[in-house]
């Protein structure tokens, strides 16, 4: 039996994450304020 977390992550979330990380940085900034955006 397999149970899923109810917080778990969706594949949309991991890519809306991972975009944000990247631009942030990009653009001078930092992983921890892509993290504040994105929660």
């Amino acid at each position: 039996m397999v149970i899923s977390r109810q917080d778990s992550w969706t594949d949309d979330n991991d890519l809306l994450l991972a975009s944000t990380v990247l631009q942030n940085i990009r653009n001078g900034g930092t992983q921890l304020a892509a993290f504040k955006e994105v929660a």
